[in-house]
């Protein structure tokens, strides 16, 4: 479990990178006691240099441009902030007054891997580890294919594969930041967003296309052990793959070869665009996954792009800008060996999570005839999904606290599990965001 405390003595996460919003602004730097230790200033030339590890808690750095795999919808130009990792929904210029040059970077990939934990999960989806955090945290929705990341179907008893087609098809690039920014700033931007520190960056230019994603969990009634162990599965998932085509369905007698997998894989789908049909057996994603690669590369008409917002590259706001604004704001940063443990534990409480989801499962097959043993799962499943919805909501408000003022009031270290009951009385509303309805 990640243990943080937030006692006199201690530094609340060990690693925090302090980040300059604007190169030549006086930043002032304090220790884990609270102290003044120096007043530096950010050159206004800076190369980005790749992470090092530091022996002191704090370092200084200017604001970087940033590339996002990002799992909402979003628009060039959309103003960002960094230290709560959201978009805030405003242009920074007049619609009107940018221009955008788009270019073609059409590709496709089919991947097919193991899938039974979230790093796994992240890698497939080209999701950095601090965005991964920022979800599980409570901080970014995941929308789309993205939802993936949050698929409580699969846990560490029950392997599961991932069948993955991602398709990029181009870029649109807001000219006027090359240029070096023009002055149509928008007033009530000027006003509420930039005199006001409230945004750290804008987007500057968003790589299209998108994903189908097919996760398919072993059913463990239908699979046998030398199925399962010997990786017999994982040859013929293999050989699926390699019938796959991304311009035309497979006739019949290649659907047929793959029949007796059918019973053996329950399938979830997470993607990018509504499918005609949805693929509930191995064989039908021989059908599923030409039509989407179709519907990505297609052109959708009136200039509009092909598919969804998939990579964002994000500019610090320009110091032109800024020069009417004199407060400095600070970033704070997480040490990446920090945030592996806090994915860590968020990985061990979703695993926990989903075997009390097979069992309450497995519980209403039997409620019937053995209603004693049904109630009692189900009554251990809702006291601990209590506990789970407090914790999760501890930590996602410890680490947005850290992220957006560098300090903290939650303590996580003193958490108590003692006591199975001690979040009963709300465990029915925390069972309506994250177990399904047992009638």
């Amino acid at each position: 479990m990640l243990e943080v405390s937030n006692g006199n003595n201690r530094v609340l996460i060990p690693g925090l990178v302090c980040h300059s919003l604007d190169p030549g602004v006086p930043i002032e730097i304090r220790g884990s006691d609270g102290a003044r230790q120096c007043i530096q200033t950010v050159p206004s030339i800076y190369v980005r240099h790749p992470p090092q590890r530091i022996s002191h808690p704090f370092q200084c750095h200017p604001v970087y441009p940033l590339q996002l795999n990002i799992l909402q919808r979003t628009s060039r130009d959309l103003l960002f902030d960094e230290r709560t990792g959201r978009f805030l929904g405003v242009q920074l210029c007049e619609e009107k007054s940018t221009e955008v040059a788009v270019t073609n970077v059409k590709h496709t990939d089919l991947t097919l891997a193991l899938s039974n934990s979230l790093e796994k999960k992240a890698t497939l989806l080209d999701i950095q580890a601090s965005l991964s955090l920022e979800v599980l945290g409570g901080f970014v929705k995941a929308e789309g294919s993205a939802s993936y990341l949050n698929d409580a179907k699969c846990n560490s008893q029950a392997q599961s594969w991932t069948l993955v087609l991602k398709v990029r098809t181009e870029e649109r690039r807001l000219l006027f930041a090359e240029k070096g920014m023009a002055t149509n700033v928008l007033d009530m931007v000027k006003k509420d967003y930039i005199a006001q520190k409230r945004a750290t960056h804008f987007v500057s230019s968003i790589i299209y296309g998108g994903n189908l994603i097919i996760n398919m969990t072993e059913r463990a009634t239908e699979v046998t052990n030398e199925e399962s162990v010997e990786g017999k599965l994982g040859l013929e998932l293999n050989q699926l793959k390699g019938a796959v085509s991304l311009s035309a369905k497979a006739d019949t007698k290649i659907k047929a070869q793959f029949e007796g997998m059918n019973s053996k894989f329950d399938l979830v789908v997470h993607g990018d665009v509504e499918l005609e049909s949805v693929p509930v057996k191995p064989a039908d994603v021989l059908d599923v996954i030409p039509q989407v690669a179709k519907l990505l590369l297609g052109d959708p008409g009136n200039g509009a792009p092909k598919g969804v917002p998939i990579l964002v590259t994000l500019q610090p706001i320009p110091k032109t800008i800024l020069d009417d604004v004199q407060v400095p704001v600070s970033v704070y940063g997480i040490r990446q060996s920090l945030i592996n443990e806090a994915l860590e534990t968020f990985a061990q409480l979703e695993d926990v999570r989903n075997r009390f989801r097979v069992l309450t499962d497995g519980a209403r097959v039997c409620k019937g005839f053995i209603p004693k043993l049904a109630q009692r799962a189900f009554s251990a499943s809702d006291a601990f999904i209590a506990s789970y919805v407090e914790l999760m909501q501890k930590l996602g408000q410890f680490l947005r606290d850290m992220m957006t003022k560098g300090k903290s009031d939650t303590t996580m270290s003193s958490y108590d599990t003692s006591n199975p009951k001690s979040g009963e009385d709300k465990q029915r509303a925390a069972n309506a965001d994250f177990m399904e309805d047992r009638t």
